[in-house]
C-alpha cells in the first residue's frame, strides 16, 4: 500500500518531468520544501553538453557569493554527488581539506546548516 510521503514523492517527480518552463522547476523546489518543512532544496542537474541549471531556496546573497567564489570547484557535496549514484548524506563526506574547511565556514556565515542530504 502506497503511503501519502511516497504518493507526494511520486507527484513531485512527475511534475519535474512535465515541466516545461525553467521558472516551474523554481516553484518545485518552494514546495518540496515547504512539504518536508526543511531549510532548503536544491535542485541542480548538468546535461550532457555540459550546461548546469539550478534552481533552490537558498538566500540570493548566498548563491550570488557561491558563483563568485566558483564553488563548485571545491564544494564537498557536489563532489559526493558526482561520485556516486546514491544519495549523500553530508555527514559523510571529506571536509577535511584547507579549501572544503573554508567553503563549510563561509556557508555557515550565510545561514546554510552543517547538515544535508542529496540525491
Amino acid at each position: 500500500m502506497e503511503t501519502t510521503l511516497e504518493k507526494t514523492l511520486e507527484t513531485f517527480l512527475h511534475r519535474i518531468e512535465c515541466a516545461t518552463a525553467l521558472d516551474e522547476l523554481q516553484h518545485l523546489t518552494e514546495d518540496l520544501r515547504d512539504f518536508y518543512h526543511i531549510d532548503h532544496v536544491v535542485y541542480h542537474w548538468v546535461s550532457s553538453d555540459g550546461g548546469q541549471y539550478g534552481f533552490g531556496t537558498y538566500d540570493a546573497a548566498w548563491a550570488q557569493h557561491y558563483g563568485d567564489k566558483d564553488y563548485l570547484r571545491v564544494d564537498p557535496v557536489i563532489a559526493g554527488c558526482f561520485s556516486t549514484f546514491q544519495p549523500v548524506d553530508w555527514k559523510k563526506l571529506d571536509w577535511s581539506s584547507k579549501a572544503s574547511r573554508a567553503f563549510r565556514k563561509d556557508a555557515i556565515s550565510f545561514g546554510i546548516g552543517t547538515q544535508g542530504f542529496s540525491v
